[in-house]
This record gives structure tokens, C-alpha cells and sequence, in this order.
């Protein structure tokens, strides 16, 4: 399960942040990338 724009925008209006759309997919395959590192690291 991996971060959605929903999570981006959920977290984004609990931070009273404003993205604009552009932004949030560029974050969303961001935090994807680093969660998968992170499984990566793990199976070490």
C-alpha cells in the first residue's frame, strides 16, 4: 500500500499547506520512492 493523493491532501489540510495538483503527484511518487527504499533497507 503506498501513499495516494488523498493521503498528500488529507496530511496537506491537517498541516494547513496548499499544493498544487503538479505538486502533489511530485510528492506523491516521492514519498512512494522513499517508502520503497525503506522496504528495501528492511529485507537487509
Amino acid at each position: 500500500m503506498g501513499v495516494t493523493i488523498s493521503d498528500v491532501e488529507h496530511v496537506a489540510a491537517l498541516a494547513r499547506l496548499e499544493f498544487t495538483e503538479e505538486e502533489k503527484e511530485k510528492l506523491v511518487h516521492q514519498l512512494n520512492r522513499i517508502l520503497e527504499y525503506i522496504d528495501k533497507l528492511n529485507e537487509l
